[in-house]
């Protein structure tokens, strides 16, 4: 119960961050936590309810695929976009917020570490 009630609170301080800070940047791992073998991972659930959010409050989603192959990291970024799922029922807004930002990452990835997100 703590670990949550923190969690809320660093969320809404992020989500009062963006609303009042002009050209706000925010770096997140949406899935949370790192899978043991490096593929991506489906983010818990109210990730896509928080990425929204942040787009709600005029940030924009810059998705960048990061892997380390041979001792070096290589970093990829993808094309800013912007999430509207506003005609959904809140459980498919948040799955489908967060699937089409871990696709724009696993796109960015090698082909295997992209998990689910394989197209």
């Amino acid at each position: 119960p703590k670990d949550m009630e923190a969690r809320a609170v660093t969320v809404r301080q992020v989500i009062t961050f963006a609303r009042q800070t002009p050209n706000a940047r925010v770096c997140l791992a949406p899935e949370g936590y790192d899978n043991n073998d490096g593929r991506l991972i489906v983010p818990p659930p109210g990730a896509g309810r928080f990425l929204l959010q942040l787009c709600h409050a005029g940030m924009t989603i810059l998705p960048a695929g990061v892997c380390a192959e041979d001792g070096i990291y290589h970093v990829r970024f993808g094309s800013t976009f912007s999430l509207d799922t506003q005609d959904l029922a809140p459980d498919v807004r948040d799955e489908r917020a967060s699937r089409r930002v871990m696709s724009a990452i696993a796109e960015l990835l090698p082909q295997r570490l992209r998990g689910s997100f394989v197209s």
